[in-house]
């Protein structure tokens, strides 16, 4: 398999301030360090580490999601869906597996 080339994307003030207030509205502050669903064996892994104003999360997960059902997928009006939802409007690019 051949790796997509880089692409360098560089969100506008306005789409970072959205993005923030997004981040804010769903809660992703207060994400628990992991969400794992040990009842399936394959299916996708995800890790996210943000910090802005003197506030961080780190987390991670594998077939389970922040404000979902145990997956291995995941609503797109769950949390993490939102949340990926307001990183492709950031970006301007699908960053979810479904789409690579």
């Amino acid at each position: 398999m051949t790796a997509k080339p880089l692409k360098i994307v560089v969100p506008s003030d306005v789409a970072w301030t959205r993005f923030w207030k997004s981040v804010d509205e769903i809660n992703v502050w207060n994400w628990l360090p992991e969400y794992m669903n040990p009842d399936v064996l394959d299916g996708c892994q995800w890790s996210l580490e943000l910090e802005f104003n003197g506030r961080g999360v780190k987390c991670e997960g594998s077939n389970a999601y922040p404000g979902c059902m145990d997956g291995p997928d995941f609503p797109d009006d769950c949390d993490f869906g939102r949340f990926l939802q307001s990183l492709t409007t950031l970006t301007g690019h699908s960053v979810t597996e479904k789409q690579i």
